[in-house]
């Protein structure tokens, strides 16, 4: 199982990944859903670019990443947001949206397959 991903330039260690992410306040990121199919919206992971050369991905299907709220706080913050295709990937989120005090928090239960 994995907790989360990441690509780019540095070698971190999960706590110093979650630690950046923590405090991570890009201007723009780039936000991109994967799904079970394009029919079935179901979110398996979601990727969000922090920048030009480094990004992160969270699973969600068919185990909840335990990191999944740093995604949820990037999502919630005040960066632009540039999707590719929005009204699909908007589509897919909107089940993870509750309304709460921090905004976008996500789902909190893990799924089994």
């Amino acid at each position: 199982m994995t907790d989360i991903a990441y690509l780019g330039p540095h070698d971190y260690t999960k706590e110093q990944l979650l630690a950046r992410l923590e405090v991570e306040r890009p201007a723009v990121i780039a936000v991109d859903t994967e799904t079970v199919s394009l029919k079935d919206r179901r979110i398996i992971g979601l990727g969000i670019a922090l920048n030009e050369r480094e990004a992160v991905y969270f699973p969600i299907r068919p185990y909840l990443s335990a990191d999944i709220q740093s995604a949820w706080r990037l999502l919630a913050g005040a960066s632009l947001k540039v999707f590719h295709h929005a009204l699909y990937d908007l589509t897919a989120l909107a089940e993870y949206a509750p309304s709460t005090d921090t905004g976008f928090i996500g789902p909190v239960k893990s799924y089994k397959a």
